[in-house]
């Protein structure tokens, strides 16, 4: 059968997740809307036996310094989950391997994480207006990054449904950083930039844009991605020569297991070369 019919591609692509995950690339500390301190990340990385694991919390660097200071056998990839503006809509943006002493990264992170403030202050807002109280405690204090999970928490805490947040409020516009500008801020601080988790919609012109903007990498491995769309997005990497990134979205506790999902030996090898 000639190279690239969907036929050899769906075979190629079972052997590749015959293969154990070496990295898990997506992953979130109680510093955004984990549920795990930096420590249990490394820890459970190490227990899943993964050569390498990336903390990528919502616009801050916080969990990933606290790791930093831990000694681990597990390789700890800086990262961060950057959340982008891309044709008027929220775009998640994954970043990997920059410098994380890059002081207009930190700068933008400190302004990211100040957007997020504002907004959570408007949905406390309006939910109050609802007649919805929330308990918010030492949240403010505490949490560097905080979104629209927090206040998912908070309800169910209260005794009431998370639909009362994502159906029963607006969620507010909030200016945040344009992704081709994000994409050439990373690369300013040495490291790539990745598109996480593409929506089942995403068409190839909307990736090929992105390549356009200089993104290096598409999230290929996620827990809401089905075999049919991962094959896909493969082959599109492939041929626009982006590279494949992918992790667990770890959550914390009742969420998806950290290593089980991610990049497998020979990704995780291209990634490095990068």
């Amino acid at each position: 059968m000639p190279r690239g019919d969907p036929f050899s591609q769906l075979c190629q692509l079972t052997a590749a997740l015959a293969q154990p995950i070496a990295a898990d690339l997506h992953t979130h500390t109680l510093a955004s809307d984990g549920g795990y301190t930096p420590s249990q990340v490394l820890a459970f990385a190490q227990q899943a036996k993964l050569k390498a694991v990336a903390i990528t919390d919502h616009d801050t660097l916080a969990g990933y310094d606290d790791a930093s200071k831990l000694d681990s056998p597990v390789k700890l990839i800086p990262g961060v989950e950057l959340t982008t503006m891309w044709a008027s809509r929220e775009t998640h943006l994954l970043a990997y391997a920059f410098d994380p002493a890059d002081d207009d990264l930190r700068k933008l992170l400190r302004h990211q994480c100040e957007l997020r403030r504002e907004r959570f202050r408007t949905m406390v807002e309006a939910l109050r207006a609802k007649g919805i109280e929330l308990e918010l405690g030492e949240l403010l204090h505490r949490t560097p990054s905080v979104g629209r999970g927090h206040l998912a928490k908070l309800l169910t805490q209260a005794g009431r449904s998370a639909r009362e947040l994502f159906g029963g409020i607006a969620i507010p516009n909030t200016p945040f950083i344009e992704i081709s500008t994000a994409i050439g801020m990373i690369h300013h601080a040495g490291g790539i930039a990745s598109l996480a988790h593409p929506r089942d919609e995403m068409t190839l012109g909307e990736l090929e844009e992105l390549k356009l903007f200089g993104i290096d990498a598409i999230e290929i491995d996620h827990p809401r991605i089905g075999s049919a769309r991962r094959g896909e997005f493969s082959s599109w990497a492939e041929r626009l020569d982006l590279l494949a990134t992918g992790g667990s979205d770890c959550h914390g506790p009742g969420s998806n297991a950290i290593g089980s999902h991610g990049v497998r030996i020979a990704e995780w090898q291209k990634l490095e070369r990068r």
